[in-house]
């Protein structure tokens, strides 16, 4: 890989650009009020929502993402946020508007699965998932970025810029899933098992596991949880637990660890 892209992992540079990643999330919402659509219909984004279509494994799917252009003279340089697996775009509300102002573009990736994508019923790969980024950017006529990555992110991230490294300017792991062989220390679950794992989720368990995210539990965090709660106790709740079973499958199978060697590192 050439050495022009640089990793940090959870490094200062990374902390100032995050800071507010979670802090003001897009709306905020009561955890009785009405189920959410499989596609977040009804749930606002901070920035417009544009769609690329795609094709997969012959079903035609929609990839949601957000382009959004700076707010200060640009800087020419362009940074793809890649959101972790139990998030999607509209939580870098914050890091957009700062990187924003500071003269960047920024490009706000809803994974398949993710968000306000399509959540089609098959495994996912890490490797279709940075395919299917490469074809947003081509889309978007941009040659190069720095792709700034947290939680399973990460993992895409990494795999995208093994992929395509003549892409990669930088790359910027916060707090990343990859770093480790998952399938060494937690035993196999099949993808049906995680699946009724999923439906059996409560709103108290969904508070529990969010909040462990974060050092200090704030209001307006509930959003997180609540978007998850609304999801399941929705018409289309059996595709939305079959899709985490895809995605917890893909991190469990598919580690990067092994391949971090071949990305080259050097100072900022």
């Amino acid at each position: 890989m050439p050495d022009r892209v640089a990793i940090l992992v959870r490094g200062i540079a990374v902390l100032a650009l995050l800071s507010c990643a979670m802090a003001s999330p897009a709306q905020t919402v009561a955890p009785d009020q009405e189920p959410l659509g499989i596609g977040l219909e009804g749930f606002v984004y901070p920035y417009p929502v544009e769609y690329l279509k795609l094709r997969i494994d012959g079903a035609e799917v929609k990839m949601a993402f957000m382009d959004v252009d700076p707010t200060a003279a640009p800087n020419g340089r362009t940074l793809v946020l890649m959101h972790g697996r139990n998030f999607f775009g509209a939580y870098w509300k914050d890091t957009i508007h700062l990187l924003s102002t500071k003269g960047y573009r920024v490009v706000v990736p809803d994974q398949i699965g993710f968000g306000k994508s399509s959540k089609p019923d098959l495994p996912h790969s890490l490797h279709l998932q940075a395919h299917n980024t490469k074809m947003l950017l081509d889309l978007l006529g941009i040659k190069k970025a720095t792709l700034v990555a947290h939680s399973l992110g990460g993992m895409m991230a990494v795999r995208f810029t093994l992929m395509y490294p003549e892409v990669v300017e930088r790359l910027v792991l916060e707090d990343p899933l990859g770093l480790e062989d998952y399938r060494v220390k937690v035993p196999y679950a099949t993808r049906d098992e995680l699946a009724e794992e999923a439906r059996k989720q409560t709103a108290a368990a969904n508070e529990a596991m969010f909040k462990g995210y974060f050092a200090e539990w704030k209001l307006e965090y509930q959003i997180f949880p609540d978007v998850q709660t609304r999801w399941m106790i929705g018409p289309e709740s059996d595709l939305i637990a079959r899709t985490a079973a895809h995605t917890y499958t893909m991190a469990y199978e598919q580690p990067v660890l092994y391949e971090l060697s071949f990305i080259r590192r050097r100072p900022c």
